[in-house]
């Protein structure tokens, strides 16, 4: 389920308790016998609060009984992402993979913790890093700190089936006429550029058929997530890709550079300098605009705690953003509360560790009226 799916779904519901549980995961490796035990700890530690409460102990057990048994199941831990997040009410528990990596928290109360999801709804911090070349493709999850990898079922022979027998190298010349290619002919249909015919035609078609093959497993893959995805090739390979993949959200700027020379650090560190002005644009505009407001004296905009709560209340929130690493417990409820009701309705809510200034902290918010 897409994150902003997910939080509206869960954002309607309330009444104690409601458990909420965010730790790191693992794609591969030795480190993936950590996650069960994150897993444990994090349920232990809400059964604690839990027994606090005056929760009667055989509730207790009813209630997390289903997250305890994925404890021993190895086929689940083995196919995970950046970090999960664990729902947990009466007669229900909701698994959530996250592409970033979260702060281990265990929260108990009368709603859901949601403030983290916001990370992964297109709010600025998580992306994709797609990193392509003649062999095929690699896919990552990934935050400003590391990225993780992706399984894509692009075996060998499903490549070789995909785009036929013969070799081609990243910069086979044809580009679909879509989004200002030179060429003529229907939108989107791939067009020769003083190939001939022969062994050039049949690369270039074979060419096409696997970056078709790739977009629709990146397509499946990414079907939960709307963070941007950041390609990483040859200029005409990536070209190509950008071009065909009209219904994935590609970030505007990519790395132009054949992969095969750059390991995995380079990848993630080249990914981040080009999609790091295009995360923080909304956030980065929404604190200019209320830093302004605020300092003319308007009412438009505010940074008082009560009186953010207040207006998101009464729908007025145009977009608010939220230190989502605050980790005060009397703010965190608050501050949850708030993204909430703003995301209800139809605000914009930006959980993001940008907050430079002291006087926005914890929250800033702009009015509609």
């Amino acid at each position: 389920m897409r994150a902003n799916d997910l939080i509206s779904t869960l954002a309607e519901k309330h009444g104690y308790p409601k458990i909420s549980l965010y730790f790191p995961t693992h794609v591969k490796g030795q480190e993936i016998q950590q996650d069960p035990i994150r897993l444990k700890n994090a349920l232990q530690e809400a059964k604690a609060e839990l027994e606090k409460a005056g929760t009667d102990p055989r509730d207790i057990e009813t209630l997390l009984a289903d997250a305890y048994a994925r404890i021993d199941e190895r086929d689940f831990w083995q196919h995970q992402k950046a970090g999960l997040a664990v729902f947990i009410e009466e007669g229900s528990t909701t698994w959530q993979k996250l592409t970033f990596t979260p702060l281990e928290e265990a929260i108990v109360g009368d709603a859901f913790h949601l403030l983290p999801l916001f990370r992964m709804a297109g709010n600025g911090e998580g992306f994709h890093i797609l990193a392509l070349n003649n062999s095929g493709a690699r896919l990552f999850d990934a935050d400003d700190r590391s990225m993780t990898e992706r399984a894509l079922e692009l075996t060998p022979a499903a490549l070789a089936a995909a785009r036929g027998a013969s070799d081609f190298n990243d910069d086979v010349g044809f580009h679909p006429n879509s989004r200002g290619a030179q060429g003529t002919g229907a939108e989107g249909a791939p067009q020769n550029h003083a190939l001939g015919t022969g062994k050039d035609e049949q690369a270039e078609k074979e060419l096409w058929r696997l970056l078709t093959f790739i977009e629709n497993q990146v397509s499946d893959a990414l079907a939960d997530s709307d963070a941007p995805i950041v390609l990483v090739g040859g200029d005409r390979i990536t070209g190509h890709y950008r071009d065909m993949a009209e219904n994935q959200n590609i970030a505007a700027n990519g790395v132009q550079k054949n992969t095969a020379s750059m390991s995995d650090a380079d990848i993630h560190a080249a990914a981040k300098d080009a999609v790091s002005g295009e995360l923080a644009k909304p956030a980065t505009e929404a604190q200019e605009t209320i830093a302004a407001r605020v300092g003319s004296g308007e009412e438009s905009a505010s940074t008082d705690v009560d009186a953010i709560t207040e207006a998101a209340r009464n729908g007025r929130v145009e977009s608010v953003l939220i230190d989502f690493k605050n980790r005060d417990g009397a703010h965190a409820a608050i501050l949850n509360r708030i993204a909430a009701l703003v995301h209800g309705n139809g605000g914009q809510v930006l959980a993001t560790p940008m907050l430079a200034d002291d006087t926005m902290r914890p929250v800033a918010a702009a009015y509609r009226y």
